[in-house]
């Protein structure tokens, strides 16, 4: 999604969290609670405790350069249909996902999403669980944002703006 919009040019104006769940906490997590017997028939969502908003996100990347504009979602939208046009944007195969209308009130995924109609999961229970565990996770911040990027543009998968 990251990688589409910075092709664009644009990031929906939208109040969207991030859960970027480090995948070392998760898999830590799992292996933890696997081997936890009062765990035996339990459900642990395995999400940020401390989700951020895209916005974070969006002025990280500014940081590195990039310009970036913020439109309102329908303009964006709209951005998107002009540029996601091949399968050289990665958004160009989500285009269904977030364009098409499919419930009875005509709304995409992302408008159910965004009007607040997605249950709410939480995490508590397995923050909790974990507490004396040492298993821990890292803070959405600067540092991680570092991390993630340096990965992605060593990849190749991103470019420096």
């Amino acid at each position: 999604m990251a990688k589409g919009c910075l092709q664009m040019g644009y990031f929906p104006d939208v109040e969207y969290m991030l859960d970027m769940s480090p995948v070392d906490y998760v898999s830590k997590a799992i292996v933890h609670l696997s081997m936890q017997k009062d765990a035996i028939g339990q459900a642990f969502h395995l999400q940020h405790p401390e989700p951020v908003g895209l916005n974070v996100l969006v002025d990280w990347i500014r940081s590195f350069g990039y310009q970036i504009d913020i439109l309102p979602y329908e303009e964006w939208q709209a951005k998107l249909i002009e540029s996601a046009t091949s399968t050289d944007n990665p958004l160009y195969t989500l285009r269904p996902f977030l364009l098409e209308r499919w419930s009875d009130e005509q709304l995409t995924i992302p408008d159910l999403y965004l009007k607040a109609r997605r249950p709410h999961i939480s995490c508590e229970e397995t923050v909790k669980t974990l507490a004396d565990s040492g298993v821990t996770c890292a803070p959405i911040d600067g540092k991680l944002f570092m991390t993630y990027t340096a990965y992605l543009i060593q990849n190749g998968f991103l470019t420096l703006g």
